[in-house]
């Protein structure tokens, strides 16, 4: 029965029989000529300027139809309290039923 050192130096021996792979020697050379190729690559300014105002043109325009679209139900409201009003629909008690 093999002892547990034995086992040990069996297992790296087995190491020993793999051989490494080669790496192509010029790889170092192609990875830094492709970082460098790559540097230079930037989005064109009349690109970028023209994404901007459409963005802000859009803020502009949620902003616009947001406020528009909140002023009528505050009216609403209002009308809502006149009609109650004239039909004595109003709870005026200081009895909260909620």
């Amino acid at each position: 029965m093999k002892t547990k050192d034995e086992w040990i130096k069996e297992v790296e021996s087995s190491l020993n029989s793999f051989k490494s792979d080669e790496v192509n020697p010029y790889l170092y050379s192609k990875i830094l000529s492709r970082i460098d190729s790559k540097k230079g690559e930037y989005a064109p300014v009349k690109l970028v300027w023209v994404t901007a105002l459409s963005i802000t043109a859009l803020i502009f325009l949620n902003i616009t139809v947001l406020n528009n679209t909140q002023s009528p139900l505050k009216n609403n409201y209002v009308e809502v309290q006149i009609v109650a009003d004239q039909y004595k629909l109003a709870n005026n008690s200081l009895i909260n039923y909620n």
